[in-house]
């Protein structure tokens, strides 16, 4: 739905795009896995969507 965010979860190192998994799990499972802050995860995803 937002392709303008795939940059976003490639500076955290996240494979999730084309992840069989993604599409059912949430953001803040995400971040937690990859030991990422969710809330800052959130605003990087948010800003990346404003652009």
């Amino acid at each position: 739905k937002h392709p303008e965010t795939m940059k976003v979860f490639a500076k955290y190192n996240m494979g999730c795009v084309g992840c069989i998994a993604a599409s059912f799990e949430k953001i803040k499972d995400i971040a937690v896995v990859h030991g990422v802050d969710v809330k800052t995860f959130v605003k990087d995803l948010n800003e990346a969507i404003e652009k």
